[in-house]
């Protein structure tokens, strides 16, 4: 079973990343750059009978619940961040 799927695309020390204060909002942001990580989930999530929905859910709706901006992040809904991609 899948629970979620994310990516460090961005390593950084550890004390960038501030896991002591327990924030996701102040740890190390990472660089804006091209990411192969959907292209790559979506083929091989789909050999395997995977749907579109379940990527979704791995990548957007799950990693945000996993840090607690579920009501701003995650979806494609009303009163959401647009955070979208084309794909």
């Amino acid at each position: 079973m899948i629970d979620l799927v994310a990516t460090d695309h961005s390593p950084c020390p550890l004390e960038m990343k501030r896991f002591a204060e327990r924030n996701f909002q102040t740890a190390w942001g990472g660089i804006p750059s091209l990411s192969v990580a959907l292209p790559v989930i979506y083929t091989e999530a789909r050999e395997r009978g995977f749907s579109l929905t379940d990527v979704v859910r791995w990548i957007a709706e799950a990693p945000a619940k996993l840090v607690g901006c579920q009501l701003q992040k995650g979806k494609i809904a009303a009163g959401y961040d647009a955070d979208l991609v084309v794909f």
